[in-house]
C-alpha cells in the first residue's frame, strides 16, 4: 500500500504536464487509474487483505477448476481437452506457488525458476493478467466440454470459480498498474530535473554505500522528495519495486540499474 497525501496545485501540475510533452487527457486517465487502485487497496485494507491473499485464493480456485476439467476431459476421452486441462492445471499450480504462505523449501525451486524464466509472473500486474488468462481459458474448456454441459450444476460451479479468478485477476492488475503509474511519475520527475546527469541524483541519495546501491529508506526518501511528499512506499511495495529494478536480487539498486530506470520506459510492478 502507498501513503497518499493530496496537496494543492492542480493547475500548476497541468501546466507542468503540458510543458513536458504530456496532455491533460493522459494526466486525467492516470489520475483515474490511481484513484480506482487506491479505492481497491482501501477496501482490501479494511479486511486486512492484500493482493497476495487474493492471488493465493484465486490460485487454489484455478487449480481446482483445472483438476475438474481434466477429469471431465479424461472421462469424455477428449485428447484436446486433456492437453488443455493439463496446461491449465500446471500453469495454475505454478502461479499459485508464487503466493503460497511462507517460504516452503519444496516451493523454492519453482519460485527460483519462475524468477529466472518467467519474471513477468513475479509482478503484480503480471500475475493479475495471468489469472485473467487462466479464467478465460477455464471458461472456454468447461463450455466446450460435452460432459460438463450435461451437468448443469458442475458447469455453473466451474463457471463461478472461473469468475472469481477473473475478478481477482482484474483487481490485482489494476492495483499493480496504479503502483506502476506512481513510480512512473517519480521517474519522470527525476528525469526532467537531471537530464543527462542522473549520476548526481544517485550519489545524492545513495549515502550508506554508493558502490552497493540505494537502500529501501534512501529510495523512499527520493520518492518523497520528487513527489513533494505526496508518495511514500511501504515495505511491501518497495519489495515489488526492487524486484523489478534490482537485476541480481541483492536488495539494492546500483548506479547502472538506477540510470537504466530513469532513462528507460515505464516499469510495471
Amino acid at each position: 500500500m502507498i501513503s497518499h497525501f493530496h496537496y494543492p496545485g492542480a493547475v500548476e501540475q497541468q501546466e507542468e504536464l503540458l510543458l513536458h510533452g504530456g496532455s491533460p487527457m493522459a494526466g486525467g486517465f492516470t489520475d483515474r487509474m490511481e484513484e480506482s487502485g487506491a479505492k481497491i487497496e482501501e477496501v482490501l485494507s479494511r479486511f486486512q487483505l492484500d493482493c497476495g491473499h487474493l492471488f493465493f485464493a484465486a490460485g487454489i480456485a484455478s487449480c481446482f477448476t483445472g483438476f475438474m476439467a481434466l477429469l471431465h476431459s479424461l472421462w469424455g476421452l477428449s485428447i484436446t481437452g486433456t492437453i488443455e486441462s493439463l496446461f491449465l492445471l500446471g500453469f495454475s499450480v505454478v502461479i499459485m506457488l508464487m503466493d503460497f504462505p511462507g517460504i516452503p523449501k519444496w516451493a523454492a525451486p519453482v519460485r527460483y525458476a519462475v524468477r529466472r524464466q518467467m519474471k513477468v509472473i513475479t509482478k503484480v500486474t503480471g500475475r493479475g493478467a495471468g489469472y485473467v488468462y487462466l479464467s478465460g481459458m477455464a471458461i472456454v474448456i468447461l463450455w466446450s466440454s460435452s460432459s460438463y454441459r450435461s451437468s448443469s450444476v458442475g458447469l455453473l460451479f466451474g463457471l463461478a470459480l472461473s469468475s472469481v479468478v477473473l475478478v481477482v485477476g482484474l483487481v490485482g492488475f489494476f492495483v499493480g498498474l496504479r503502483k506502476s503509474l506512481i513510480l512512473e511519475k517519480i521517474r519522470k520527475q527525476v528525469s526532467n530535473h537531471y537530464k543527462g546527469n542522473v549520476t548526481e541524483v544517485y550519489r545524492k541519495y545513495a549515502i550508506s554505500d554508493a558502490a552497493h546501491g540505494l537502500q529501501f529508506d534512501e529510495f523512499n526518501r527520493l520518492c518523497g522528495d520528487y513527489s513533494n511528499g505526496q508518495y511514500m512506499f511501504h515495505s511491501g511495495d518497495l519489495w515489488l519495486i526492487y524486484s523489478a529494478l534490482d537485476d541480481n536480487s541483492k536488495g539494492a539498486i546500483n548506479e547502472r540499474e538506477f540510470n537504466d530506470w530513469v532513462s528507460g520506459m515505464m516499469t510495471y510492478l
